[in-house]
């Protein structure tokens, strides 16, 4: 009678005192992070009341956390078992079983807890991740309906459609938008998403009513007004005068700080929109106001750091990044950056012996290793640098990380054949891995064997569709050689979308259209990757080439200029004699010109 009452909600919670003395001090072990001791606490509370099923699910996912798998599904399956009707326990369980590559069993376990308790969003969450492994989309689709009925507010459609978009999933991402509208046809997060779709097509009317809308639906949703405020700076780059959006990208994020209740996170946010936009002084102003706000937060100095880094002043970064504490989640990767900062301030010596030091307290760390051995690399030290990565690849076997920096060291030391096999042998290991598949494809293109390296490259964006260096890599590739210039151009266009203000991706399409005889496009495409990508001489080079082609000689002779002054002495001198003699030819046909 009693479990009739409470159909599809969780079984009542009995506890008798004992019990309940053990399960809350179980909790509290388990929010301390100490998982032996609510795991001896949880068992302590059954102890006392055997048929409680909250603590014995608690107790299954203790198990799990502490590394025990097997014990924790023992576990969970005791508390479906003893209350079937339990949706928190079936809910638990069909989650374990997603976690240990198991979705179909998880599927029949999580459509249960669902029909328990539909207004459970965790629930259709997981059981939409579990129908989505297995690749059932009607079924997908129909949780994804029922989810939006039971759970107002909590989309799947939205969140799926999102997530479609970063992985630059266009088509698909917009009928999911398109169908979260159906339920809630002012969701601030499904019109946002949708902005954003219009932005990658370059429709800025589209994207600007999408993200008005958006506004107005939820005029305190920050994160919304960050992306109104990208869309103007992204109108900004492609503007002849940008000083209007970048007004009103200020007024966007103006108030993104003015409805915080936070100070500091929203300046971050809006500091690193600015960086992304490669404005830096205007981000280097917002992660300082943050950092005054919180001046004894790491995190804003992490991130003020990186900005300094990015946008060339390596000195200002170190001073940043040292002041991550060691234990806090950010100290290793800002030990690593705090390296490559030294040891472009020349401060090489320091660099390595900071970095050696790191290692000690945090012996294996990736990232630190990596970290070591570019700043070896950086000081001359290859043959340390190489032997380095080859003992850390004897320690923690072939990851991936480790297995490309080696394939580039070996390169680096005139060893390619070594890193051919190396990265072959890797992929022996991990067929299918996205890192070493590109480092393979970038070194059989370094050895000139392009179509090779094309084959490779398309296999990467075959298993990743939203890699857009690996989809720049074959767009650009076929531009260079003149081949199926319309894919090309296709390629490189889904590259962009996917990364708008790369400065080098726009170059690629800069280039397409050069190959493609469209000359002022050219010059106008490549100019915007000049502003994202400042002083890169590649680009300057290629839009030195379409000022030539479209005419403007002035313009042209300038880009050359800038390429040479940007390229450092001794570095690429293949690009600097090619660049030179274009220098010389376009004033030698100026001045015959004048001549006549």
């Amino acid at each position: 009678m009693r479990e009739a009452s409470h159909a599809g909600e969780s079984s009542p919670r009995f506890f008798s005192p004992e019990a309940l003395r053990h399960y809350v001090e179980g909790s509290l072990a388990a929010e301390a992070g100490d998982h032996a001791e609510a795991i001896q606490q949880l068992r302590e509370a059954l102890v006392f009341d055997e048929g409680a099923v909250h603590p014995r699910v608690r107790l299954g996912l203790e198990y799990v956390r502490s590394g025990q798998p097997e014990s924790g599904e023992r576990t969970l399956r005791e508390a479906v078992a003893e209350s079937p009707r339990d949706p928190e326990a079936r809910e638990a369980l069909g989650e374990l079983l997603l976690q240990t590559d198991r979705p179909r069993q998880a599927v029949e376990e999580l459509e249960r807890a669902v029909e328990l308790a539909p207004g459970r969003g965790d629930g259709w969450r997981a059981l939409a991740q579990a129908l989505l492994r297995i690749g059932d989309e009607r079924r997908l689709e129909a949780a994804l309906d029922g989810w939006a009925r039971h759970v107002p507010g909590d989309l799947g459609w939205r969140e799926y459609g999102e997530a479609l978009v970063e992985h630059g999933d266009a088509q698909e991402a917009e009928r999911y938008l398109r169908r979260a509208l159906e339920f809630a046809p002012e969701d601030p997060g499904a019109l946002a998403a949708l902005g954003r779709l219009a932005d990658l097509r370059h429709d800025d009317e589209a994207a600007l009513r999408l993200y008005e809308r958006s506004v107005r639906s939820d005029p305190d949703d920050g994160g919304v007004l960050i992306e109104l405020g990208q869309h103007y700076l992204r109108r900004a780059a492609r503007a002849a005068d940008p000083a209007a959006d970048r007004g009103r990208a200020r007024a966007c994020f103006d108030g993104v700080v003015a409805g915080a209740s936070d100070e500091a996170p929203a300046r971050a946010e809006v500091g690193l929109a600015y960086a992304q936009a490669h404005l830096f002084p205007e981000a280097l102003a917002q992660l300082s106001a943050a950092v005054a706000a919180e001046p004894e937060a790491p995190r804003w100095r992490y991130y003020r750091g990186l900005v300094q880094l990015q946008s060339g002043a390596p000195r200002d970064a170190a001073q940043d990044l040292a002041l991550v504490p060691f234990g806090d989640e950010l100290w290793v990767d800002a030990q690593a950056k705090l390296g490559i900062a030294l040891v472009r301030a020349r401060r090489g010596a320091e660099a390595e012996a900071r970095l050696r030091v790191a290692l000690e307290r945090m012996p294996g760390a990736l990232p630190l290793t990596l970290g070591l051995a570019t700043v070896l690399r950086e000081e001359g030290k290859g043959r340390s640098s190489t032997s380095m990565l080859e003992r850390a690849l004897e320690r923690s076997g072939p990851s991936p990380e480790l297995v490309a920096a080696l394939a580039r060291s070996y390169e680096e030391a005139g060893r390619a054949a070594d890193a051919l096999s190396l990265l072959r042998a890797g992929l022996g290991v991990r067929p299918d891995d996205e890192t070493l598949l590109f480092e393979l494809g970038s070194a059989l293109g370094r050895e000139g064997r392009t179509a090779e390296a094309l084959a490779v490259m398309r296999r990467v964006v075959g298993i990743d569709s939203g890699n857009a260096e690996a989809l720049n890599y074959v767009g650009f590739t076929l531009a260079e050689r003149g081949e199926d210039l319309p894919e090309a151009e296709g390629l490189v266009r889904r590259a962009l979308d996917l990364e708008p203000d790369d400065g080098l991706i726009a170059d690629s399409l800069g280039w397409v259209y050069f190959k493609e005889g469209r000359f002022e496009l050219a010059v106008e495409t490549l100019a915007r990757a000049d502003r994202a990508a400042p002083g890169e001489p590649v680009i300057l080079g290629h839009l030195g080439d379409a000022c030539a082609k479209a005419g403007d000689r002035a313009r042209a002779a300038e880009s050359y200029a800038r390429a040479l002054r940007a390229l450092a002495p001794g570095s690429a001198p293949g690009l600097r004699a090619a660049i030179e003699q274009k220098l010389r030819e376009l004033k030698e046909r100026t001045a015959s010109a004048g001549q006549r």
